[in-house]
């Protein structure tokens, strides 16, 4: 499905931002982007059967053919569980994988993977920040090679702890932004210190 035409997104360093399956809701300012999520939005195909829910709003670009996207990402205001700001790379509906700043059902935060190549989706948590260290982190999502892309996280933007490394099918990649809110009327996403550049070529060093 292919949202109506609407103006591009326009962040500096980065091509222009367009909706990917339908249109979502977009700031952006001086190099800050901002996503609104609608209420009860995610994009997950649940492995227990659950009908999927695909109703979130990717916004991005054509996936160059290595990369690295990084940014700093927080949510304004209060948190309900699992809304979370979202690197996230889309062939189509059962092709894609996303990288959350998510809000767990007990109040952590921290990074949590989620893969779908096909049927369902492959979901995993990495850690979870100290309270008082837990409103914002930075994200890092990369194509390394022809279907392979690697998941970073990092508390200060300079160390990236490694994630994730994984295999999705399929060619004509989209990368970019998403903001999600399963069970909540909504949330802010807040995307910062954006940045794309070179793949990085050391996952476990903190490169």
């Amino acid at each position: 499905m292919t949202p109506p035409s609407v103006p591009p997104v326009l962040i500096p360093g980065l091509p222009p931002l367009e909706w990917g399956f339908r249109t979502g809701r977009a700031f952006a300012d001086a190099g800050v982007l901002v996503l609104l999520a609608y209420a009860s939005t995610d994009w997950v195909i649940d492995p227990l059967g659950s009908p999927p829910v695909l109703n979130a709003c990717p916004l991005g670009f054509a996936a160059p053919a290595t990369f690295s996207l990084s940014a700093r990402v927080s949510v304004t205001g209060s948190r309900t569980a699992f809304d979370a700001p979202v690197l996230m790379v889309w062939r189509d509906e059962t092709h894609w994988a996303k990288l959350c700043f998510e809000r767990t059902p007990t109040g952590e935060v921290g990074p949590v993977t989620v893969v779908n190549n096909g049927a369902t989706s492959d979901d995993a948590n990495a850690y979870t920040l100290p309270q008082d260290k837990d409103d914002h982190m930075w994200l890092r999502l990369s194509r390394v090679a022809e279907g392979t892309f690697v998941c970073h996280a990092s508390r200060d933007g300079k160390w990236w702890d490694f994630v994730r490394i994984f295999r999705v099918s399929g060619s004509d990649w989209r990368v970019g932004f998403l903001a999600q809110s399963p069970t909540g009327p909504g949330c802010a996403a807040r995307f910062e210190d954006i940045r794309l550049g070179a793949a990085p070529t050391n996952l476990r060093d903190g490169s």
